[in-house]
């Protein structure tokens, strides 16, 4: 309520200098209410934060009671990549990257800073590196690395000032949840029922069906509990697949594999979780003043729907001019997004505009982190996102914009201000 009535109000000129970290994620991840609801419609739950504690801590206490079976639940979890300048190391050259020449996934994305050369002192059993601020895992292999990795940022209004910071996560996450891994899981669905179906029409089924893993999960994943339901099931697929043709379904079924095996790895019928991945460097433009922030999580998959020509870059955005009837996330999901950040707040007549509410909320987050006046936070076009020339970020200001991941799903990258510190050194004793 305090940042909402300082939003509201009168922003504050002076910031507040907080480890990003030690302070703003530590108490972010301690929000246990807030990770366990924020998307528990869609079938998420908080990853389990303690860095003092293990995840068995968590695991205990989500046990079921009188032998029911406990509500399965995918995760949320963070990580934070720390691609600035470390002493007189630097990382900038990760944070550009080719869109014919992606990673795979996060953990393909995080693994190519697990190198000898930045490998750091950890506790017994455990692995750390210099670049490496959280990792998400259950076992908890990899340290996180808040000492030597953390930065300071400076935030308007000091705690308070936090929420804004938070207001552009927690849209990414209902975002993610709502639009995506909702998608998700209706395409295991499909990918479920099409498994059924083809291995119950062939002759050798313990054959065709070589991992039978993936056979009994199919049958988890439609809520099929024992082999009379099975039958039931499968006289229903037939109404649905029959006139479709086994060579034409086994092609639709690779393809879905495909698509869920790039977005949750090669154990894809398990339970899921949603990732978040949050990246920052020095900014290229101001590399003195700012960090540039890059958030994006990997279910969102853009799945080469670009728009054509100059659109092969990961900053997009419609043409100037484009009919709103021709705008869509289908032809191109980056490109829309930015058309949502592109819009005023307020129309000509003086109404808000009351589109894209969670689009509105980010822009002006991330306007309060970086200190903006009002009437630039209202302005459009490239004035909000920077123009298409400025695809490294190193050629002109912007607030916010949506790009195309290092992974190939939605992001979006902004700015927040480095704090400004002043040392004083006394010359003569007693002073």
């Amino acid at each position: 309520m305090d940042f909402l009535a300082q939003v509201s109000t009168e922003w504050p000129e002076w910031t507040f200098s907080a480890y990003l970290m030690k302070d703003i994620m530590r108490e972010f991840l301690s929000q246990r209410h807030l990770l366990d609801g924020i998307a528990k419609s869609e079938g998420l739950r908080g990853f389990y934060y303690d860095w003092e504690n293990g995840y068995e801590k968590y695991l205990g206490c989500k046990k079921s009671v009188d032998n029911e079976k406990t509500e399965e639940y995918g995760k949320i979890k963070f990580h934070v990549l720390n691609l600035g300048k470390i002493g007189n190391k630097n990382a900038s050259s990760e944070w550009n990257y080719d869109l014919n020449n992606l990673d795979e996934s996060i953990a393909k994305r995080k693994d190519k800073f697990k190198n000898k050369e930045e490998k750091l002192i950890a506790s017994e059993n455990k692995e750390k590196y210099l670049r490496i601020l959280l990792n998400s895992d259950e076992k908890g292999e990899i340290e996180p690395n808040i000492e030597e990795g953390d930065i300071q940022i400076a935030i308007p209004g000091g705690i308070i000032g936090y929420h804004a910071f938070y207001v552009i996560v927690e849209n990414i996450i209902r975002n993610s949840a709502k639009h995506s891994y909702t998608k998700m899981k209706e395409l295991l669905k499909e990918w479920a029922e099409l498994k059924l179906y083809l291995n119950s029409s062939m002759k050798n089924k313990d054959k065709e069906c070589k991992n039978r893993e993936k056979f009994d999960k199919a049958k988890e994943i439609l809520n099929i509990k024992n082999e009379e339901e099975c039958k039931k099931k499968i006289e229903k697929l037939k109404g649905k697949y029959k006139s479709e043709g086994n060579n034409k379904l086994r092609k639709d079924l690779s393809e879905k594999e495909q698509i869920l095996k790039r977005t949750f790895g090669k154990e894809f019928y398990k339970m899921q979780d949603l990732e978040i991945m949050i990246e920052f460097t020095d900014d290229p433009l101001k590399p003195d003043e700012m960090w540039l922030f890059r958030i994006y999580d990997n279910v969102s998959k853009i799945n080469g729907k670009r728009l054509p020509g100059k659109g092969q870059k990961r900053f997009r955005a419609f043409p100037e001019g484009t009919p709103e009837g021709e705008v869509s996330p289908e032809k191109d999901l980056v490109a829309y997004m930015n058309w949502c950040l592109r819009h005023s707040v307020i129309k000509e007549t003086g109404e808000l505009d009351k589109r894209h509410w969670g689009m509105a909320e980010m822009k002006i987050a991330a306007g309060y982190l970086q200190g903006r006046e009002i009437q630039d936070i209202g302005a459009e076009g490239d004035k909000i996102t920077g123009s298409l020339e400025n695809q490294n970020a190193d050629k002109e200001d912007f607030i916010i914009r949506a790009v195309e991941s290092p992974i190939g799903t939605l992001g979006f990258e902004f700015k927040v201000r480095k704090p400004r510190e002043v040392g004083i050194v006394c010359y003569k004793e007693g002073r």
